[in-house]
């Protein structure tokens, strides 16, 4: 068993990662956030610790140094996920951080040479374990030329753009937000991008193409909630068509991080090597007119 401390405990995209610890039979050990909303922690780990800040983390571990920490989770906001990375690897934690590892390609370096130095970053961008995506990479052939559509559409409410998520400069906009999970699945799937193209970008919607060696990608990026109007009966819209065949990105999308943890555990985790492309990309497709 191991024990986990995650901070950023009062967000939305916290309680999946508590929720695989609880499954997996772990223990989370320590939750940290400024907000006081973690209530529901009770539910599965009634005895963890609460933190409002690190530095009040920090004051408890130098008189209880016989508290142990195996995973340091980080579900807070995207800028400060290196600072975060940067803290656990001081105290030789093992680290899973929500995507994107950051938002300043500035920082890449640096994270791998943690990762050189022995520190174990894992990233969580959980399409890579669709049993439906991993199928069709085995089954891709590379003197086919493919055709792709892909749109991607994860409705937010009025609340999005007021949080931090709406702040560029806090979550590195909406490509860093939603879009890095397509960009990676894509250059998982078909390798380097040769050319990018944006068609239409907004604060809320972006579309364009990707010419790949053997494929050609028309995308849709949206959280805009009134696009969903034009899909009957569904939450989300996120579906990529290969040649005429559909696959739903979004089957058992709740379930990835479960088998993402199955993975970082048996030490098989996503590593900062395997995403620094992703990261890149993104970057580039956030700045771009």
């Amino acid at each position: 068993m191991f024990n986990f401390l995650i901070i950023g405990a009062a967000g939305y995209i916290a309680k999946k990662h508590i929720d695989v610890i609880y499954k997996t039979k772990n223990n989370l050990s320590v939750i940290i956030d400024t907000s006081e909303s973690v209530g529901y922690v009770d539910k599965y780990f009634p005895n963890t610790l609460y933190f409002k800040t690190l530095k009040k983390y920090d004051f408890y571990l130098k008189k209880n140094k016989s508290l142990k920490i195996d995973y340091f989770v980080i579900c807070t906001p995207n800028y400060l996920h290196f600072e975060h990375i940067k803290y656990a690897a001081s105290k030789k934690y093992k680290i899973i951080s929500e995507k994107p590892l950051t938002i300043n390609i500035n920082y890449l370096n640096r994270l791998i040479n943690l990762e050189k130095k022995g520190i174990a970053i894992n990233t969580i961008l959980q399409l890579r374990h669709n049993k439906k995506l991993k199928k069709l990479k085995n089954k891709l052939k590379k003197d086919k030329i493919y055709d792709i559509d892909l749109v991607y559409i994860t409705p937010r409410g009025d609340w999005y753009n007021k949080s931090w998520k709406g702040n560029k400069k806090k979550s590195g906009g909406i490509a860093f937000n939603l879009g890095i999970h397509f960009v990676d699945i894509l250059l998982w799937l078909f390798g380097n991008i040769l050319e990018i193209n944006i068609f239409y970008k907004n604060k809320h919607t972006m579309f364009g193409n990707f010419k790949f060696k053997n494929a050609s990608v028309n995308w849709l990026l949206s959280h805009n909630i009134e696009l969903i109007h034009n899909f009957k009966n569904v939450k989300y819209y996120r579906k990529i068509k290969i040649n005429n065949t559909y696959i739903d990105l979004s089957d058992n999308f709740d379930d990835l991080h479960f088998k993402a943890y199955k993975e970082i555990i048996k030490n098989k985790g996503i590593k900062v090597k395997q995403v620094e492309d992703s990261i890149l990309i993104t970057n580039e497709i956030s700045k771009m007119k």
